[in-house]
């Protein structure tokens, strides 16, 4: 029985040895491939083996890959701080950009709506009265508006805004007619092409009496067929006045059309 006993207490101590090499193995391979960046709070389970494991080296170890892991998620956090600089920065420009796009729509937003408010206090019809080998009468009517000098263009929109007519230093609110050439401004006939249906003819009234451009001052006195009349858009006249008038703001008032056919024209005459 003596002999035994001291037979398995060596064998005891053999398990005890054995378990003890594993759980170093396990404690180490755990440190070892654990990736870093894992919260350190995940190392106090190494801290949490039974007392049996009373061994200082597997602590140490673990302590010390917890300082390493430290200093490596402090690294993470010093190259993300520089990266958000980074973006800091780009994003700052945008935002600076885009601050001033929001400036710059505002402003343009408080125009608008500055003109809107002078072009409701005017309003105007185009009409043949006379026949269409007349120039149109046109009215503008302001409720409430004070007289003051307007500019009036006359253009064909369904044919690349064909340019028909354009008058100055006239007094609104009241009629009045494109005027010939040499009474400031200029009016050549429509003639919509046959079978084009009918063709919207507008006028557009601005503020102020403008001086005319190289555009509209070269088709002055031209006649109806000249193809240089077909100015491509209400903005090239704008610009034409723009350039003649520098500081001068070019401001539309109202705008009002009327719609005409060959066939109209033809049953006229």
């Amino acid at each position: 029985m003596a002999i035994l006993i001291f037979l398995r207490r060596p064998l005891k101590a053999a398990c005890i040895a054995v378990s003890l090499a594993m759980a170093y193995a396990a404690s180490v391979s755990a440190v070892t491939v654990l990736p870093r960046g894992i919260p350190s709070n995940h190392w106090g389970l190494l801290k949490e083996y039974p007392a049996f494991l009373d061994a200082d080296f597997p602590r140490e170890v673990a302590e010390r890959t917890e300082a390493v892991t430290g200093e490596g998620e402090a690294l993470d956090a010093e190259e993300s701080v520089t990266d958000d600089a980074v973006y800091q920065q780009e994003d700052g420009d945008d935002a600076a950009d885009f601050n001033l796009a929001f400036l710059e729509d505002q402003l343009r937003e408080s125009s608008l709506l500055g003109n809107s408010a002078a072009r409701s206090s005017f309003s105007c019809t185009v009409s043949f009265p006379g026949g269409y080998a007349a120039s149109p009468v046109v009215e503008v009517l302001g409720e409430g508006a004070k007289q003051t000098t307007a500019t009036a263009i006359f253009v064909d929109e369904d044919a690349r805004y064909w340019t028909h007519g354009f008058v100055n230093g006239v007094t609104i609110p009241s009629s009045f007619r494109f005027g010939p050439v040499g009474a400031g401004g200029d009016y050549a006939d429509i003639h919509p092409p046959k079978g084009s249906g009918r063709h919207t003819y507008t006028v557009v009234v601005y503020e102020g009496s403008l001086d005319f451009g190289p555009l509209l001052s070269s088709l002055q006195g031209s006649p109806w067929s000249n193809r240089s009349r077909a100015v491509g858009s209400v903005k090239a006249i704008v610009d034409d006045f723009r350039r003649q008038n520098p500081g001068k703001p070019v401001e539309e008032l109202c705008r009002c059309s009327v719609r005409v056919s060959y066939e109209d024209i033809a049953q006229q005459e």
